[in-house]
């Protein structure tokens, strides 16, 4: 049975005895600092008793000091955590941990989570925990605090939320029902007077970086503080924050226009996005291609790329096969590569009819070109040669059947002439 799991409510605050501390995480317009219900408060600097991130632990030892209970500690100290096995975790071996699962482990302590902020997932049933505190887990908070409840038999509680937008779409937690879950502690999400900040649980804050925190990226300026609505370029690589602070992720449009971020959170430019299209067993494997341009705008219209034209329709999707572009007709032939599409100009026989298509690429169609006949769908079916010639009395164009132009305006190699009743071309 599910239900909505609401933080609002007074009387279950104060009879529970549990602060629900806050942050910035919470879905959509909830992880904003302005759609948070509860948030720690700092008036001034980051904090006076806060140390800048570096004069803290840049290293968290995996000892019994920092991880009391054995069982947790033992299982840290796994390559699958401590990747270098050196007996301590890095902020990049932290970056990695997103998910716990201590599923029937004989784990009554979880101190020490408080310095895994990119945990996403955590699984608790069957151990003998009697609480735990995620005050400094914002990935953890985002689901306890906003998630939707689900009670499984009657021995757990899960807390999940989804958002199909988040580069990792879920948050869960997932404990036994005898487990008391906490956040009230100052740690993790503050806000100060120039914006928000966060707190690790050793007192210091990251300053002037890029961090992982509860599955999102952020970035710190030099004073500490999570810059929002904000391009930044860091070592070559362009990110766009948003308004709640992370760094945005796939398509999104700014200012108007759309761009594109990878799984890195980075911009793509000069770049060709092919997306594939999901296909049943048996089925042609279809695609989209996508370009985005130097300044990582998505392209639409006319395109000169690498040395090709290529044509983007409204949606930014590069057209292949027979396109109409405002009237006229165009053929671009799809190469080896999704992104290899090449602008026909000259003859090309396609499903067995022979066309012409001009310099520019559009579809010769009621016109000689070169001499020959094309038809008003494009088609060359006429096989005699026309060309001009010359008397005494004028210019005039005819073929080897005997016919010539008269009393009409004939479109030659993409010029109007116009003939008299005597055949002879009045504007040569």
């Amino acid at each position: 049975m599910k239900k909505s799991l609401v933080k609002k409510v007074l009387s279950f605050v104060l009879s529970s005895g549990i602060l629900l501390g806050g942050g910035i995480s919470v879905l959509a317009d909830e992880r904003s600092p302005e759609g948070s219900d509860v948030i720690e408060e700092e008036e001034d600097i980051v904090s006076e008793d806060a140390a800048a991130y570096g004069s803290g632990l840049s290293e968290i030892p995996i000892n019994s000091t920092y991880f009391p209970d054995e069982t947790f500690r033992n299982l840290l100290k796994q390559s699958k955590y401590d990747s270098d096995e050196n007996g301590y975790l890095s902020e990049e071996e932290i970056d990695y941990i997103w998910k716990l699962d201590l599923y029937d482990m004989n784990i009554s302590s979880l101190k020490g989570i408080e310095y895994l902020t990119n945990l996403r997932e955590l699984y608790t049933v069957g151990t003998d925990l009697l609480s735990i505190d995620i005050s400094a887990n914002p990935g953890l908070k985002l689901a306890y605090q906003t998630g939707e409840m689900e009670e499984i038999g009657d021995y757990a509680i899960d807390y999940m939320c989804y958002d199909k937008s988040w580069l990792y779409q879920y948050r869960s937690i997932t404990v036994d029902n005898s487990t008391m879950v906490t956040c009230y502690k100052g740690f993790g999400w503050n806000r100060g007077s120039k914006g928000w900040w966060f707190k690790y649980a050793d007192g210091s804050y990251p300053k002037d970086c890029l961090k992982n925190l509860g599955g999102f990226l952020y970035c710190f300026d030099e004073e500490g503080y999570c810059i929002t609505n904000t391009w930044k370029e860091i070592d070559g690589e362009w990110y766009r924050f948003g308004s709640d602070g992370a760094a945005l992720f796939d398509w999104q449009k700014i200012n108007g226009k759309w761009y594109s971020f990878n799984i890195s959170y980075q911009m793509h430019h000069d770049y060709y996005l092919v997306s594939y299209i999901p296909a049943f067993a048996g089925e042609e494997l279809k695609y989209e291609v996508y370009y985005l341009d130097s300044d990582g705008a998505m392209a639409t219209g006319w395109q000169y790329i690498r040395g090709e034209w290529r044509y983007f329709n409204s949606s930014g999707v590069m057209q292949t096969d027979w396109v109409n572009v405002s009237g006229k007709w165009y053929y671009f032939e799809k190469g080896k590569k999704e992104e290899n599409v090449k602008m026909i100009t000259g003859w090309k026989q396609i499903d067995g009819t022979w066309y012409y298509f001009k310099s520019s690429g559009a579809m010769a169609e009621n016109e000689y070109c070169n001499g020959y006949w094309l038809n008003s769908d494009g088609s060359w079916t006429y096989k005699h040669v026309a060309s001009w010639k010359q008397n005494s009395k004028g210019w005039w164009y005819g073929d080897d059947t005997g016919w010539y132009a008269k009393n009409e305006t004939l479109t030659i190699n993409g010029k109007s002439y116009n003939f008299n009743s005597a055949g002879y071309c009045t504007n040569p």
